[in-house]
């Protein structure tokens, strides 16, 4: 044991020295070893330009221009290390519950310590524990303490995170403490172009990150503003177009529309015809991709929370005003009858290499559609019946009738199949 502490003492002291004369690294990751990578490099390197390479003595580590590549064999020993003595600095200083004292005097304690700098230590070691384990509550919560005493300031602890999060982009607290510190930044507004920007370039290292996508929301909802909305609906357009199958984005945007919407009935910034506009242009969006990505259940996912909303939400509240705008752009609004014709065309394309998936969603997104139609016109808590919301029977009946000659096993429709098949033995009896 005594060599695995010394070992990772020799570890954590080279990577110490490393961040010391490499003040610009800002990228972390594993590799298997420094010795397998700096062989693929030299093989690669005869065809491409040698990047400027730096190997620790232990070749533990391995910095390439601003990366730092820390191979995995180290990790143990270098956590073990920084865990057993931070927690043994943590007792030996008392600072492990010291709630009871004030900022001030917690500030206090770790400047009155005569045994070295033991900020600078404290520093370090969290630093490197979350590198391994962001979810090192411990540590996130002294870092806290050292913020609120005024040691440390939040524009570091930011940065600190952007490098954490190349390697832990998907931390739960890693992101809870982020917001913290954005919250508790005494006197300086956040720097929502920053943020987005770090949420947009995690979104990408790692797909479908809820964390990344509901600290962008938190962030809008910091700075709530149209511009604000529009500009990030907008920057999400093309990113929407490379990554259809994540719907993290997608229910971002439909949190986007859903409260432009809010703010035209609240007498916002935002107006009525701009609002048609956006979700009239959404439609035709999820439209377009379904067509031309086929087979993407995120796509149909999308489209039936973007009806569901649109139906039974904002048209029954905001038909009036909508009409009016739309008197005037000569656009037409989505109906039951309009997605039934949809869908229909949907399964009428034979020619699509994803057709049996494409068919599946459709038929499922019919039978939606009729359940929706249901219950916005007999609902007893819905007293506005819209022609939007009117199937006719015949229309009813034909969506019935496909359903029932379909394979799908989707549970719904196998109950709809059940009940349809009991009725004639009833009649019989």
């Amino acid at each position: 044991m005594d060599e695995h502490i010394q070992r990772g003492h020799t570890i954590y002291d080279e990577l110490i020295h490393i961040f010391d004369t490499h003040s610009n690294i800002n990228e972390l990751g594993l590799i298997v070893s420094v010795e397998k990578f700096t062989a693929k490099n030299a093989a690669a390197s005869s065809s491409t330009p040698s990047q400027s390479m730096e190997i620790s003595p232990s070749q533990s580590f391995i910095v390439v221009e601003n990366n730092l590549g820390v191979s995995v064999g180290s990790v143990p020993p270098l956590y073990h290390y920084c865990f057993v003595t931070f927690n043994t600095l943590l007792d030996n200083c008392k600072l492990r519950n010291c709630n009871d004292i004030t900022d001030e005097q917690f500030a206090q304690q770790i400047r009155d310590y005569n045994d070295g700098p033991l900020l600078d230590t404290l520093n370090k070691l969290t630093k490197v524990i979350l590198m391994v384990n962001a979810e090192n509550l411990t540590a996130l919560n002294l870092r806290k303490r050292l913020i609120t005493a005024g040691l440390n300031t939040h524009i570091d602890e930011i940065k600190l995170l952007n490098f954490i999060f190349t390697k832990h982009p998907k931390s739960g607290e890693a992101w809870c403490h982020r917001r913290w510190v954005l919250h508790n930044s005494k006197g300086v507004a956040m720097d929502i172009a920053s943020e987005m920007a770090v949420c947009r370039r995690v979104a990408e290292i790692y797909p479908k990150n809820y964390y990344a996508w509901t600290h962008r929301w938190w962030c809008l909802q910091q700075q709530m503003t149209v511009k604000n909305l529009l500009d990030d609906l907008k920057m999400m357009d093309q990113w929407s177009m490379r990554n259809i199958s994540d719907y993290c984005g997608f229910n971002h945007r439909s949190l986007i529309l859903r409260q432009l919407y809010n703010d035209v009935r609240n007498g916002g910034q935002c107006d009525w015809q701009s609002l048609l506009d956006l979700w009239l242009r959404e439609f035709k969006m999820i439209d377009t991709f379904i067509v031309k990505y086929p087979g993407h259940e995120t796509l149909w996912s999308h489209k039936r929370l973007l009806i569901g909303v649109w139906m039974s939400e904002i048209l029954p509240n905001s038909r009036e005003q909508l009409v009016k705008c739309q008197l005037l752009s000569g656009l037409a609004f989505p109906t039951m009858i309009s997605q039934l014709e949809y869908c229909q065309g949907i399964i009428g394309d034979t020619a699509s290499s994803y057709y049996t998936e494409q068919k599946t969603f459709a038929q499922r997104f019919a039978f939606w559609i009729l359940q929706l139609s249901i219950k916005l016109t007999t609902s007893s808590g819905n007293p506005v019946h819209l022609d939007e919301h009117v199937i006719p029977n015949e229309v009813r009946q034909m969506v019935i009738n496909e359903l029932m000659q379909s394979n799908d096993p989707f549970p719904p429709i196998l109950v709809l199949k059940q009940q349809l098949q009991q009725q004639p033995q009833q009649h019989a009896q």
